[in-house]
C-alpha cells in the first residue's frame, strides 16, 4: 500500500490495486467505502503541497 499511486485507487468501483508479493502481479482488491472518504479528506488537506497526477504517490 505504501507504493500505491493515484491511479491504483478506483473510488467508483471501490477497488485499490496492489502488487502481489509472490508473483508481482497487479490485483484489484475491494475496499470499504470509508477508505475512500478518508482518502478524499486527506487529498483535500494536502492539495497544492505535492504534485498532482495519476503516477504520483497516493499517500
Amino acid at each position: 500500500m505504501l507504493g500505491a499511486t493515484v491511479a491504483d485507487a478506483d473510488p467508483g468501483q471501490q477497488l485499490i490495486t496492489v502488487i502481489r508479493k509472490g508473483t508481482g502481479a497487479l490485483q484489484p482488491l475491494p475496499a470499504a467505502p470509508d477508505v475512500f472518504v478518508w482518502l478524499r479528506l486527506y487529498q483535500a488537506q494536502i492539495q497544492g503541497l505535492i504534485p498532482a497526477g495519476r503516477d504520483e504517490p497516493l499517500w
